[in-house]
């Protein structure tokens, strides 16, 4: 939000500003407070991204993935514009892969382990050929977010969010050229891989449309960043209870995940109403003397 300067030239002005905004405070800031509930959808993409993933050429390049969240809000408004914001979301996301098989791929490279798999699952690789694989991943999030926003008493207005999200994966699979891949012969699972929960920041901005006075349909632009690496870098395949080595090559640096979409949300205020107000009306008698004028 942007400062006005241009009334604090003058002494006048600066205490007609002042009195303006004592003025908004205390007609609409109780009138504001109130706890919200709503519900959310929309469509958002999401990457995972790897320094040496990124840098590993026509082996393994990377293919758009979209995903729809959907999810319940609640929220508090301290004042006119000020609050907090808990959400719950229930998503799939992860990162499409598409590439060219190559005979020894880099150990640290996610094309090495979509390799391995798809030979112990009786469909291995073809040097040369083209290949599609992914990685998914089903996610609860919990963001709690701090929320500005604009004057609510008009019919559109604008706000801003920012805060952590907990982010946990509570499943995960992979795919080779649309073939769900499993880990076979050994003791471990795909989501044993990934770390149980990890933290995001989220930024966004969006607008509100009062429906009724209770009824708001909102539009936000939102952008998650995963703040740690999402995978267990020490994680092992074991057979039988016996080690049989690292699933990561040595030296795979951090895999950070990131989303970014388009919500659509639908929340109904508890808003507390302001008291009205008592308005003193003052009678005033006007006494008439007529004076006689005797002849």
């Amino acid at each position: 939000m942007t400062k006005t300067t241009l009334l604090q030239h003058t002494t006048k002005g600066a205490k007609a500003l002042a009195l303006v905004a004592l003025s908004i405070a205390g007609t609409h800031a109780y009138a504001q407070k109130g706890f919200e509930l709503g519900l959310n959808s929309g469509v958002q993409s999401s990457t995972l991204i790897n320094k040496e993933d990124q840098a590993a050429g026509q082996e393994l390049d990377f293919s758009q993935k979209i995903h729809i969240p959907i999810g319940i809000t609640a929220a508090y408004t301290f004042n006119n514009h000020m609050g907090v914001e808990v959400d719950f979301i229930y998503t799939h996301q992860g990162q499409g892969y598409k590439g060219v098989a190559v005979a020894n791929p880099d150990g640290k490279v996610m094309s090495n382990a979509f390799s391995a798999i798809a030979s112990d699952n009786g469909d291995p690789l073809v040097t040369g050929a083209s290949y599609t694989a992914e990685t998914k991943f089903t996610n609860i999030k919990i963001p709690i977010l701090f929320r500005y926003t604009g004057n609510t008493d008009k019919k559109v207005y604008f706000h801003s969010f920012i805060g952590p999200q907990i982010d946990m994966i509570s499943a995960v699979s992979y795919s080779v050229n649309g073939n769900n891949m499993w880990f076979k012969g050994v003791d471990q699972q795909a989501s044993d891989m990934y770390k149980k929960m990890t933290i995001d920041g989220v930024l966004g901005v969006g607008a509100g449309i009062n429906i009724t006075s209770n009824i708001v349909l909102t539009a936000d632009l939102r952008l998650e960043y995963g703040l740690g690496d999402v995978e267990k870098k020490d994680a092992t395949l074991s057979f039988g209870g016996v080690t049989a080595g690292n699933f990561y090559g040595s030296g795979r640096s951090a895999t950070n995940s990131a989303s970014a979409g388009l919500m659509i949300g639908l929340t109904y205020k508890f808003n507390k109403k302001a008291p009205a107000k008592t308005t003193k009306t003052t009678k005033t008698t006007t006494k008439t003397t007529t004076t006689k004028t005797k002849k």
